[in-house]
């Protein structure tokens, strides 16, 4: 495994420009890592040439309340997961499989909590199938809401041991649940990480858009960990942090809304993947647009209020569905171009008018949002 940044900020972020290799598969960031949903909606409007831009993938799937009851204990429901994983893996890219498991599950009414549920052989099978399906990296089946640091260190010797009897010399990335009500617990679990030498972390947004405290929270904690204390420190304390289940902008019903994921490079995160469920109905009108030029998201629906913004492309009004995966679709090759020929160059250069910071700032949809992530990057530098 190589982990490395090749250049930093060194101002007012903490984005670098990183490199991570696994099992000679090689990705650099900032970039969005591409899910199973990203690449079908790339396929329908025909632009493959953009498919291995980043040659990462994050497979995996939120698990159903059936296959978390019955994984380890009913053969044929823990080789259709192996399989529906096997299915998601994409070749000469480095991939993660994410087999999320929610804090709790609605039984008949009754939310039923998943923590003290994840036993031996359920952790093994989880483990398990992310090894049969050929994955590069295991991320540990940690529920989400995780508040016991025992059960965590359970499910990390599991995992351990799991790898070891598959005889396979795999990488543990160091997943971080969603935990909103546990950040106390994030230092001690990121800590036993990088005892064991873990180097590439992951964090689950569950969905949200920039969920500061827990992002403050978890990198100052690898930087605390592995002891960084400046910009240039050497090879072997930089880490990879990637981020699943990034929502793609803030929450809200007005016409327009600031995009969230790809302000997260701030943070150090090196990539980004988007929400690994969805469904329900679409309505033509409330989907949105994302704007490169000033980090908006649009209604296309009150797209006609906004002169300056114009989606460059056919949308079929008939068709909702077509619609919105021609907007992902293009949302997604945005995004990368805006990682490749911009933020990575502003973070690599030296010179006084490449300012990533100020680049951001420049972004009229996000300025608030901006503001507060820099303010948080002085507390997480300060400590």
């Amino acid at each position: 495994m190589v982990v490395e940044w090749l250049s930093n900020d060194g101002k007012n972020t903490l984005g670098h420009v990183s490199v991570l290799e696994l099992e000679g598969n090689k990705t650099t960031g900032p970039h969005h890592a591409l899910t199973n949903r990203d690449y079908q909606a790339i396929r329908n409007i025909n632009d493959e040439e953009h498919l291995l831009t980043n040659s990462l993938t994050a497979a995996g799937e939120a698990l159903s309340y059936a296959t978390f009851q019955n994984i380890g204990t009913d053969a044929n429901v823990t080789d259709a997961l192996t399989k529906r994983i096997e299915n998601r893996i994409v070749s000469n890219t480095i991939n993660l499989a994410y087999t999320r498991i929610p804090s709790s599950y609605d039984i008949n009414g009754i939310r039923v909590p998943t923590e003290d549920r994840v036993s031996v052989l359920k952790a093994s099978a989880l483990v398990g199938a992310q090894l049969d399906a050929g994955v590069s990296a295991v991320v540990p089946p940690l529920p989400n809401g995780l508040s016991s640091i025992p059960i965590f260190k359970r499910i990390m010797q599991r995992t351990t041991s799991e790898i070891e009897l598959f005889d396979k010399d795999k990488e543990i990335v160091g997943l971080i649940p969603a935990m909103s009500k546990n950040l106390d617990k994030i230092p001690q679990i990121v800590k036993e990480y990088v005892k064991n030498d873990v180097r590439v972390f992951a964090m689950d947004f569950s969905g949200a858009a920039l969920p500061r405290s827990f992002i403050r929270t978890t990198v100052r904690a690898i930087r605390e960990s592995l002891k960084i204390k400046k910009d240039n420190e050497p090879q072997e304390k930089h880490y990879y942090l990637h981020a699943f289940n990034t929502s793609v902008n803030m929450k809200s019903s007005l016409p327009v809304t600031p995009v969230a994921d790809i302000l997260t490079h701030a943070y150090s995160v090196d990539s980004t993947s988007s929400v690994m469920w969805g469904g329900g109905e679409l309505e033509f009108e409330k989907l949105r647009y994302y704007n490169i030029g000033d980090y908006g998201a649009y209604r296309i629906g009150k797209l006609d209020d906004y002169s300056n913004v114009k989606v460059p492309f056919a949308l079929p009004q008939d068709d909702p569905v077509e619609a919105y995966n021609r907007l992902r679709a293009h949302r997604i090759i945005d995004y990368a171009q805006d990682c490749k020929t911009t933020i990575s160059q502003k973070i690599g250069s030296n010179t006084p008018n490449s300012d990533y910071a100020a680049y951001l700032l420049s972004k009229p949809r996000t300025v608030n949002q901006v503001q507060n992530i820099l303010t948080d990057v002085e507390e997480i530098k300060a400590v």
